[in-house]
């Protein structure tokens, strides 16, 4: 009998050391808590000269940031070059990856004195963020250059008028609302937040969009909101609720106008269109 008794105890013991054994293989598998999961929005900040001279040799950088987080791991960066006016003429050109402590970088020089616009392009962690700026290469005339550009000139100054005039605009007016760079006419993207919302509360942001007539579906929507007259500007990702809708809720902790810039992009488009939302 005691041999018995010794012969189960053993057994036991055995199995209990090897369930232990597994347990502390699971917990150094690399396997990640929820917890440590960065939910952060990624954010990229473009850093260019304000001027600069003809063939002089610059440096465009992009800071890519997830919260505290620097992102090295960035998926595609690219910087998209174009001179005032001639945005159907842009260049694209990639930065080199990957990138260090967040930071990518492109060498770049300009062969015309005109004002440019530089665009990065940021692919990262399922966010897409794409700030613009723009630099003056020697001393352009930019009163000709405007006139040369009727048509975004008078765009620009319709964007100015609603920003001015917005107050007392009601929902039927989205439309004018809206930024006007020439957009594929097969795009069709309706605003369907309110113009008005309060601070501190949940703001639905949401918009139906179709392509050639039927709902776009399966695309990556993202909101890109600021205040007027801020330079930070936060990336929300939205989902496809229903077929051609994609919504997110914000909640804007400040009162004044904020301007909000849906982005839309698969691989066939890449599209942008701007609102404006007051806050009270």
């Amino acid at each position: 009998m005691n041999k018995i008794l010794k012969l189960i105890f053993s057994t036991l013991l055995i199995l209990t050391l090897a369930a232990c054994g597994q347990e502390e293989d699971n917990n150094d598998s690399g396997m990640q808590s929820v917890d440590d999961i960065n939910l952060d929005p990624v954010d990229a900040k473009l850093t260019i000269p304000d001027k600069a001279d003809v063939d002089e040799d610059l440096v465009f950088q992009v800071l890519v940031t997830q919260g505290e987080e620097m992102v090295d791991d960035a998926s595609e960066v690219t910087f998209e070059v174009w001179a005032d006016g001639e945005k159907s003429e842009s260049e694209m050109i990639e930065a080199e990856l990957p990138g260090e402590e967040g930071l990518y970088e492109l060498s770049h020089t300009f062969s015309e004195e005109k004002l440019y616009h530089v665009q990065s392009h940021v692919t990262a962690r399922g966010s897409h963020a794409m700030p613009v700026k723009e630099i003056v290469i020697g001393e352009p005339d930019l009163d000709l250059e405007v006139e040369n550009d009727e048509a975004e000139q008078q765009d620009t100054n319709e964007e100015e008028n609603h920003v001015h005039e917005h107050e007392g605009n009601n929902q039927d007016e989205n439309e004018d609302n809206s930024d006007h760079h020439h957009m594929n006419e097969s795009i069709d993207i309706r605003w369907q937040t309110s113009e008005q919302a309060s601070a501190s509360e949940n703001v639905s942001l949401e918009v139906e969009i179709d392509w050639k007539g039927d709902p776009w579906t399966g695309g990556k929507v993202q909101f890109e909101v600021w205040k007027h007259g801020d330079e930070h500007h936060e990336w929300i990702s939205a989902e496809e609720t229903d077929s051609g809708v994609y919504k997110t809720e914000h909640v804007f902790e400040e009162t004044g106008e904020f301007h909000v810039t849906v982005h839309l992009e698969d691989d066939e488009l890449h599209e942008h269109k701007q609102f404006l939302i007051e806050i009270e």
